[in-house]
């Protein structure tokens, strides 16, 4: 068992120090960098669904009472060293499509494996909001709005919400926790292996099936007019009936524990987290990853900040094309009218002086 545990450890370190992001230690170094840049986006959503498709990384999202949705994407990518990362990060796209029906941010990487994109943000708080992910955990907290999240690897959290709730994730957990349960709202939490949690109000009307595979099931304290129990192999089945039963509630697990608890959640605390990261880039630097326009015909907000552009920041000597902010001047003769000034030019340019030598070597004559 010491020998176990001495490889485990030494196994944990290895794979610490490979995820650092601290500084590359020179050729042949295994030390790897990660380089992030952060984007920020706005859409006004109105009736249809916000989605985001096909994302790697943390998802934090609140509540406002205003209509538009305020996003920060930050991008993140590893590599042995600090120009393969930014290159990576280079062919991170954040891509903005909308109908008159939905409105989606989609991820595409080149390099999934090495290259990751957080979300933190604010959207109105009645939104349909549509998540699907494949690695990394979600906070959805005080949206009222339908909510159907999907999740390969991952935590989900959700707080506040009053319509119908649809969670799935393969591997994590799921905490739920309603506002309200209107009659006809469904709620499906389901999780290949992780634990359940469902807190309802105890005015909730329910019909609840709940079912476990390997674990336990908790009903709690909530006022059932009727509840059945039982053990099924190393797991567990409970049926239960809160009120009328009118809004069906169906949590499943293979592997896990299920836990039913009574109360009244608006928002999930401590979601607000720090969206800024080292070796940051405050506002999109690639054109190409831009979309700053509703393509459903309405416009969302600009990004965070004034509305002028940013002064843009000098860039290192080495910098390749892909890493250019703007399309290259091009230079060409000055259009000239007939009094010989340059239109092109503006008032700015001063007239052609002679120079001071010469001008000396005339007064003195």
């Amino acid at each position: 068992m010491p020998t176990r545990l001495c490889f485990a450890l030494l196994a944990a370190a290895a794979v610490i120090g490979g995820a650092g992001c601290n500084l590359d230690s020179g050729p042949g170094s295994d030390a790897r960098v990660e380089v992030t840049r952060q984007v920020q986006r706005g859409v006004t959503p109105g009736e249809r669904t916000l989605a985001f498709d096909s994302y790697s990384g943390d998802v934090t999202l609140q509540d406002t009472t205003a209509s538009q949705a305020e996003l920060t994407f930050v991008k993140h990518a590893r590599a042995g060293s600090k120009k393969e990362a930014r290159r990576l990060l280079s062919r991170t796209r954040i891509e903005g499509r909308g109908n008159d029906r939905e409105f989606a941010y989609e991820l595409t990487s080149g390099a999934p494996g090495r290259t990751s994109v957080d979300v933190r943000g604010h959207a109105p708080q009645n939104v349909h909001l549509r998540l699907h992910m494949q690695n990394g955990d979600a906070l959805l907290s005080g949206l009222r709005g339908p909510l159907d999240v999907k999740n390969e690897n991952g935590d989900l959290r959700i707080g506040g919400a009053a319509r119908a709730v649809r969670a799935e994730t393969r591997n994590g957990s799921i905490e739920g926790g309603l506002r309200r349960l209107p009659s006809g709202a469904e709620v499906r939490l389901r999780t290949a292996n992780g634990d359940l949690q469902l807190t309802l109000p105890a005015s909730a009307s329910a019909d609840i099936e709940a079912r476990t595979e390997a674990g336990d099931i908790d009903p709690g304290a909530l006022p059932f007019s009727d509840r059945d129990l039982e053990s099924s192999g190393a797991g567990a089945r409970f049926e239960g009936t809160l009120g009328e039963g009118a809004a069906p509630v169906r949590l499943r697990t293979e592997n896990g524990d299920i836990t039913l608890r009574r109360g009244t959640v608006r928002r999930l605390p401590g979601v607000e987290g720090d969206t800024t990261a080292r070796d940051t880039t405050r506002r999109d630097t690639l054109s190409s990853d831009t979309t700053r326009r509703d393509t459903a015909g309405l416009p969302g907000p600009p990004p965070a900040g004034p509305q002028q552009r940013p002064q843009q920041q000098p860039r290192p000597q080495q910098q390749t094309a892909p890493y250019t902010d703007q399309p290259p001047r091009l230079l060409r003769a000055p259009d000239q009218n007939r009094s010989g000034r340059d239109t092109n030019a503006g008032p700015s340019p001063a007239p052609s002086l002679p120079s001071p030598r010469a001008d000396t070597a005339r007064r003195q004559q």
